[in-house]
């Protein structure tokens, strides 16, 4: 068939895995078949919507392990290192060491990664086999997570010597078995035997890019948080004056490689911090991927039995409302999949956000330590402009509170005449429009006004969840426009603006004060 004219189909959680492995098995047709597989490999790709976390491994490992005969790509590369380093699967495991031994080079910073491999399927590994998606007893050229790692070790060859040490050790354990410690010294020798080192003068890439998302910082600030004790808060009214460290986890998350050592880690970065004399110029929080059952005292216990400290520049957060999340995911370029409210598929995340709530740099998929992360914010510290950053915030807060304040007040308050608006700017001015002659070409102008003053309001009702403002607003702009212009009713039209002004004083207070109010009333 030619490559040009096959068809990639359209996979998604509707699709069955089996046709899922069989469009696998024919990749060969593909023009572009290591670029097509690679978006297949990507966990928030719809194909893993829905589907538990056993079958999502088995789709993901079948697609690496093609990647031996298909050719691997750099591109591609941190999945598979990823899934040696943080792994607790024997079938990942062992289709990512497949995968590396269809890169065109080969590079001895594969090793650590190889090894660290070994470490984690120690105890967990299995047979396996890759000859068939849905294999049947007994196996077809069965194997193993370790044996395809001892595999790759044999094809990096020289460049692999740093394995050795670590190889003899293994051999003498006594919990390896005579088959595999016969494989094992088959590598050491193969590795001590090859003498074609390569050099390379292009290092594999393994720290991620930094990750500016193009997500407008408005949209993202009003988003509404909970934090361990329970505090209601916007992103804004954390993310913002000093920089943070935010990191990603769930407490249900069954991989201590990946939530369990990340709040870990996150708790020895406060103290690194403290340390160092940063700890009041710098936060630090963590954010969940399971709003509905991450409570605030499941937040809580869980970091605090990890060490983690709390006060307010250091928390432990959840969305307040679930079907806020896609947002902040998408903020923050989060690679996670869910099948209903369980997470199936999440990257180890840690991001390094400036003054104003942005993202300037992270460590996706790979382990990060407290003292390269503390590099990092050294290195920013000392780069960024300070008192240009501080002013575009207090900017940035002062126009933002003159948007919510003064603007639906001005609004409201705008009289028929465009030319002599400033003189009705009170209350008792505008209480005197009857006064003014009757223009007709007004009314349009005046109902638009209003229709936008109303649609500030319910925009801002929608992300508090309080609707009191944007009723007021409507009952005051029905008023306006009908015993004001229309029939000019003086009385009435006073209480149409008083309870305009009503509206926008309402729409003005901040939302963890809006929380307060409910719970003191409930």
């Amino acid at each position: 068939m030619n490559r040009k004219k096959y068809i990639v189909p359209e996979f998604d959680s509707d699709t069955l895995e089996e046709d899922i492995a069989a469009f696998v098995d024919q990749a060969d047709k593909l023009k572009k078949r290591t670029d097509v597989l690679g978006l297949l490999l990507v966990e928030s790709h719809p194909l893993y919507k829905e589907r538990g976390t056993n079958e999502v491994n088995r789709i993901q490992g079948y697609i690496l392990a093609s990647f031996e005969k298909y050719g691997f790509s750099l591109k591609l590369l941190p999945i598979a290192l990823e899934a040696l380093e943080s792994g607790m699967s024997a079938y990942i495991v062992a289709a990512s060491a497949k995968a590396i031994r269809g890169l065109k080079r080969k590079n001895p910073r594969l090793v650590y990664y190889l090894l660290a491999g070994i470490n984690n399927i120690y105890y967990r590994d299995d047979t396996i086999t890759f000859n068939s998606y849905k294999p049947k007893w007994p196996l077809e050229h069965p194997t193993s997570a370790l044996k395809e790692i001892l595999l790759t070790l044999q094809w990096l060859g020289a460049n692999a010597r740093d394995a050795i040490v670590e190889l003899e050790v293994l051999s003498v354990s006594i919990e390896i078995n005579s088959n595999n410690r016969k494989l094992i010294l088959e590598t050491i020798e193969k590795i001590q035997r090859d003498k074609n080192k390569e050099e390379n003068c292009c290092n594999i890439e393994i720290e991620s890019p930094i990750n500016v998302s193009k997500v407008d910082y408005t949209k993202i600030k009003g988003l509404i948080i909970q934090d361990q004790d329970g505090e209601i808060l916007t992103y804004g009214d954390f993310f913002r004056d000093k920089p943070t460290v935010l990191v990603f986890f769930y407490t249900r998350c069954e991989n201590h490689n990946k939530c369990s050592l990340t709040i870990n880690k996150l708790g020895k970065l406060q103290q690194l911090l403290k340390k160092l004399e940063l700890d009041q110029k710098i936060k630090t929080a963590a954010m969940s991927y399971d709003p509905i059952f991450d409570t605030p005292e499941r937040l809580k216990t869980y970091a605090l039995k990890r060490h983690v400290s709390f006060d307010y520049l250091n928390r432990v957060f959840r969305v307040k409302y679930k079907q806020s999340m896609p947002q902040i995911l998408n903020y923050f370029k989060s690679e996670v999949n869910y099948a209903g409210n369980l997470i199936n598929k999440h990257l180890i995340e840690l991001h390094i956000i400036d003054e104003l709530g942005r993202p300037i740099k992270s460590y996706n998929r790979f382990q990060w330590e407290p003292e390269d992360v503390v590099n990092n914010l050294l290195k920013y510290l000392s780069k960024k402009p300070k008192s240009s950053l501080i002013n575009t915030f207090r900017l940035q807060k002062i126009g933002g509170t003159l948007r919510n304040i003064i603007v639906p007040i001005l609004i409201a308050f705008f009289p028929k005449c465009p030319l002599c608006w400033t003189a009705y700017l009170s209350v008792f001015g505008i209480s005197g429009m009857s006064s003014i002659p009757y223009k007709p070409w007004i009314l349009p102008i005046l109902c638009v006004i209003l229709f936008i003053n109303l649609w500030f309001i319910w925009r801002r009702s929608n992300q508090t969840k309080s609707w009191i403002a944007f009723y007021l607003a409507i009952v005051g702009t029905i008023i306006l426009i009908l015993f004001g212009p229309i029939y000019m009713k003086k009385p009435i039209l006073n209480i149409g603006l008083v309870l305009l002004i009503t509206a926008a004083l309402l729409n003005s207070i901040q939302i963890n004060i809006l929380e307060k109010i409910r719970n003191v009333a409930s």
